[in-house]
């Protein structure tokens, strides 16, 4: 009887390790940016916001919250998208077409219908709470780029800022390694504008200036006709070079992420 009764003791404590092992969850896998391999971009979009990240099942473990500039879609970044999510990282933009202006309204009680910025860019982190994010954004979406940055500088690896047009929120004192890419052929940004943002960032950032390139290509909004709406920024670009100009920017941010390329 005693011997019955051990056995189906020890039984029962076999089947329990069994059951506590076959309901263990593995462990996610992350990416591994050691190795040199590339991926297919998978896009998802939604009605706030447009994500770029690499469709494997191996989870990113970087992004990039980018904010656009004022009235361009997010989709005239998918250039921008798509070229680093095959490297393994997550580009999450919003779809807020003035970033900065309606950022946030505390006097708001969620019936203007109004889609803030600082919301939907709380709905993506959350969303990818696994990911440590870089943010930035180009233009007005550069200003408000580092308004979020000063007020989750302790949340990010860095900010990348494409022309960006300022406030006055700083970052400087934060920490948050700086990249900065401007245009020598911006007529949209005056040089009192670019000065307003040098002060506001820290003093070591990464300044790179681009030959040959203007203020709208940054993004895919750049055909003859926009440009010649903003002061005919970029006077006398051709298409080769609005095209070099893109692919200056990923060099440079990939340089600037240490992504080897």
């Amino acid at each position: 009887m005693k011997k019955t009764t051990c056995l189906l003791i020890i039984f029962i404590l076999i089947l329990g390790l069994c059951l506590t092992s076959c309901n263990k969850e593995e462990a996610p896998k992350y990416i591994d940016y050691s190795s040199e391999c590339t991926f297919e971009t998978k896009i998802t979009e939604t009605e706030d916001y447009l994500i770029f990240e690499p469709d494997t099942e191996e989870r990113a473990k970087y992004g990039v919250l980018f904010f656009p500039g004022t009235a361009i879609a997010a989709s005239s970044y998918t250039y921008f998208g798509a070229a680093l999510s095959t490297m393994g990282y997550i580009v999450a933009i919003p779809k807020v077409s003035f970033a900065y202006m309606f950022y946030e309204d505390d006097t708001d009680d969620g019936t203007s219908g109004v889609k803030y910025t600082k919301n939907i860019a709380k709905e993506i982190t959350d969303k990818y709470s696994y990911v440590s994010f870089y943010t930035g954004g180009h233009s007005q979406g550069g200003g408000a780029a580092v308004k979020y940055a000063s007020e989750n500088a302790e949340n990010l690896l860095g900010c990348i800022l494409m022309a960006p047009l300022t406030f006055g929120e700083s970052i400087k004192d934060s920490g948050l390694a700086t990249l900065i890419i401007e245009a020598d052929n911006d007529h949209v940004l005056s040089d009192k504008m670019k000065e307003d943002s040098y002060l506001v960032i820290p003093q070591d950032t990464k300044y790179v200036m681009l030959e040959n390139a203007s203020h709208m290509s940054f993004s895919e909004m750049d055909d003859d006709s926009v440009l010649s709406m903003f002061n005919n920024d970029g006077d006398g670009m051709s298409e080769n070079d609005k095209a070099v100009q893109k692919s200056n920017i990923i060099i440079e941010v990939c340089r600037f992420l240490n992504i080897q390329i």
